[in-house]
C-alpha cells in the first residue's frame, strides 16, 4: 500500500511533518503529490507538499531528486 497515493489534505501534510525520519516524510509527501485530484484545496495542499519536499530534499543533499521534482 505504500505506493498508493495519499489524500491531498492537511492531515496528510501533518502526517509527513510528524514522521520520525526525513526519508519517511519524503515518501509521504511524494504520495500526496501522486493524488489525481485537481480541486483548489488539493492544489493548495500539493503546493505545500512541494515546499516541504523541497526543503527536505535540500537538507538531505538529494540534489538529483530535487532537480527531478522541480523540472
Amino acid at each position: 500500500m505504500s505506493s498508493s497515493y495519499l489524500p491531498a489534505t492537511t492531515d496528510s501534510i501533518a502526517q509527513a511533518l510528524e514522521a520520525k525520519a526525513p526519508s519517511e516524510a519524503i515518501c509521504i509527501l511524494y504520495r500526496i503529490l501522486e493524488n489525481p485530484s485537481s480541486s483548489s484545496e488539493a492544489l493548495r495542499i500539493k503546493e505545500q507538499a512541494i515546499t516541504n519536499l523541497t526543503d527536505l530534499l535540500r537538507q538531505e543533499n538529494r540534489a538529483e531528486d530535487l532537480r527531478n521534482l522541480l523540472t
